[in-house]
């Protein structure tokens, strides 16, 4: 039903945001290397609140797309009796 569609939705959102988080600062360093015009990655930082993010991106990124599979699994209720 209606439930249904709004865990999924909740699910699909989480695991867009945690793809997004989990590559910004691993993937596209690397594509910006490969790929983008000349310079540093505009995210890469030595120090600063960037430099700290860089750590701990990947892994919450990491956690958003494993709560997201939670999410999307319906509950199973034992049956009675």
């Amino acid at each position: 039903g209606e439930g249904l569609m709004r865990r999924r939705l909740a699910a699909a959102l989480l695991f867009g945001l945690g793809v997004v988080l989990l590559f910004v600062h691993t993937t596209m360093p690397a594509l910006w290397e490969l790929f983008g015009p000349e310079g540093d990655y505009p995210l890469a930082s030595a120090d600063g609140p960037l430099a700290l993010a860089s750590g701990f991106t990947p892994v919450i990124g990491a956690v958003l797309m494993l709560t997201a599979g939670l999410v999307s699994v319906p509950h199973r209720t034992r049956a009675a009796g």
